[in-house]
């Protein structure tokens, strides 16, 4: 075949994919701005609290208190309860599987953490994330979501907060 038959041959293969992404609809989605700070739903307990979308933070951490080990099929779990603000009477029991454990550099140094992966629901999605687990009493916020939980999806406008409804219902 000649260049030109095969340069003919690419372009006919490639014309249908062409067409495709060229559709109404079909683009990629472009990512969603939010605010530094946004309303998140925890589906699985119905619970909605404020979130700080914090882009100088690298992994999700949650507020966990009284936090239980268990051991189920071979797995670790853990069970915590986590407030919807600080001193709110308002705590829901969580039960989730440890995914793992991370090394976490805070303000002290570094410690041990361990990790779950839990729905989550932000900027008009639903979405898996994987969460340290810590507490987090004296802090402003109890749920912190980091780069890897906003990469791809959403931008944070730092002059913004609560853009957005976290698309979950709250119970």
């Amino acid at each position: 075949m000649s260049a030109g038959g095969r340069d003919l041959f690419t372009l006919l293969l490639a014309a249908p994919l062409l067409a495709l992404a060229l559709l109404p609809g079909r683009a990629t989605a472009e990512p969603r701005t939010v605010g530094w700070l946004e309303a998140v739903v925890f589906p699985d307990i119905g619970l909605r609290v404020v979130a700080k979308l914090d882009t100088g933070a690298k992994t999700s951490c949650l507020d966990a208190e009284s936090i239980e080990f268990s051991e189920k099929k071979g797995e670790k779990w853990a069970r915590f309860s986590l407030r919807r603000r600080r001193g709110s009477l308002d705590a829901r029991a969580f039960e989730a599987r440890v995914a793992g454990e991370r090394k976490v550099r805070t303000s002290n140094g570094h410690e041990t953490r361990p990790v779950v992966d839990l729905w989550v629901c932000v900027g008009g999605e639903r979405r898996r994330v994987l969460f340290t687990l810590t507490r987090r009493a004296e802090m402003n916020y109890r749920v912190i979501l980091g780069r890897r939980a906003l990469e791809g999806r959403l931008l944070v406008d730092s002059a913004r907060k609560f853009t957005t409804e976290p698309g979950c219902e709250a119970r």
